[in-house]
């Protein structure tokens, strides 16, 4: 198939998505005519198929700049332009645009990982290969990172995660950690991402101490006790047993804000649409939509380090996690949550201040200045809808 016929079927109505093989061989063949109009054509028609908008029109400009009445190009350029308005005026991108001026000097999100260490084995997650998997946050470590955050102004509100890549009820001295939290930034709220398949000693006791819970959301994955054991290596029963006594709880101390929410890790088969229509029958005692909520999360993989087949990268979309920063438990801080393994490490707290980081030049371009991740690395990677 020529460029010209790949145009024509975009001209007759045909969704701007090409098999990867009709694309291929005219990009890796005819050397000798790369620099014709028709070949760079091509090229766009490729990087358009990939949603990469920005490259694809540069490219697409490069043709015209060969013939500027070319008429397929022309008509792919407006194509082009049009899509990244769509983008543009998406919710997404509209939600980002007004979050903009509140968090361009201060987080939204603060992550701390206060220890590495996780109960689970799941598939989806890199936590069984991280080398700091045994690493806990010394207290010298955590006090100077919440004294960093109490230079976060009062009327400020932002929240506090517990927890990265790792099981927060594992750190022995969270709940003593939370309460510090709540005495030194009253203006900062806790959210807790937890597997809850382990409860530490005195657990309700504990957590009854604790105020300005927001949210509360358990990893659950799987509402069939087979498929669960499979995919997260620990007891189906004790999990459902524990999510129905934290319900319990949280129904006579309403000290959450929001509802349990109950969440699966998707793999884009049956068992997401199966876990959303079962998962409610095994709380028989609570109503879904006032005590809790199921939700099937799409998969990540983690920029490239957990294989998925659900990774599609929004090139043209901004990431609201240049709102957040993240601190592992040996005081560095990756790029982002998806950065693991820390390789795109933009700090230490260890060596900086919490604010210092979150405002270095490189990442504060990000949440002031660019509207897509087309072009930014890592973000080019990955396919976080944060």
């Amino acid at each position: 198939m020529t460029a010209t016929e790949l145009v024509s079927k975009l001209r007759a109505g045909c969704d701007p998505v090409w098999a990867e093989s009709e694309i291929r061989p005219h990009i890796m063949t005819e050397r000798a005519g790369i620099d014709g109009p028709d070949w760079w054509i091509v090229l766009t028609l490729a990087l358009a198929k990939q949603k990469r908008l920005i490259l694809a029109e540069e490219t697409c400009r490069y043709a015209l700049s060969f013939i500027p009445q070319h008429q397929d190009a022309h008509f792919l350029l407006s194509h082009i332009l049009a899509s990244r308005d769509t983008a543009r005026e998406s919710l997404y991108s509209r939600q980002f645009q007004a979050l903009r001026p509140r968090y361009r000097d201060h987080p939204r999100f603060v992550s701390i990982e206060t220890v590495g260490r996780c109960n689970a084995t799941c598939s989806f997650c890199p936590n069984p290969v991280l080398t700091r998997r045994h690493t806990a946050m010394d207290d010298e470590l955590f006090h100077k990172i919440i004294a960093d955050l109490t230079e976060i102004p009062q009327d400020h509100s932002f929240a506090i995660l517990p927890n990265i890549v790792n099981e927060p009820l594992m750190d022995p001295k969270l709940f003593e950690r939370c309460r510090y939290i709540n005495n030194a930034l009253p203006h900062a709220s806790l959210t807790f991402f937890t597997n809850l398949s382990f409860l530490p000693p005195r657990f309700f006791e504990n957590l009854a101490t604790l105020r300005n819970i927001n949210y509360w959301n358990v990893s659950f994955n799987a509402a069939d006790p087979d498929e669960y054991t499979r995919i997260m290596g620990i007891p189906f029963e004790r999990t459902v047993a524990n999510i129905n006594s934290l319900l319990r709880f949280f129904r006579d101390h309403p000290m959450c804000k929001l509802p349990l929410n109950i969440s699966r890790v998707g793999d884009d088969s049956a068992s997401d649409q199966v876990y959303l229509r079962t998962c409610a029958s095994l709380f028989p005692d609570f109503v879904e939509g006032r005590d809790f909520l199921v939700q099937c999360k799409a998969r990540t993989d983690w920029l490239g380090r957990v294989e998925t087949t659900m990774t599609e990268i929004p090139y043209s979309l901004p990431c609201g996690a240049w709102f957040d920063i993240n601190i592992f438990c040996d005081g560095r801080v990756p790029h982002c949550c998806m950065d693991a393994h820390g390789e795109f490490t933009i700090g230490d707290v260890r060596k900086q201040s919490v604010l210092e980081i979150y405002n270095n030049p490189s990442f504060r371009n990000l949440r002031e200045h660019h509207s897509a991740r087309e072009g930014i690395d890592p973000c080019c990677r990955c396919s976080l809808m944060q």
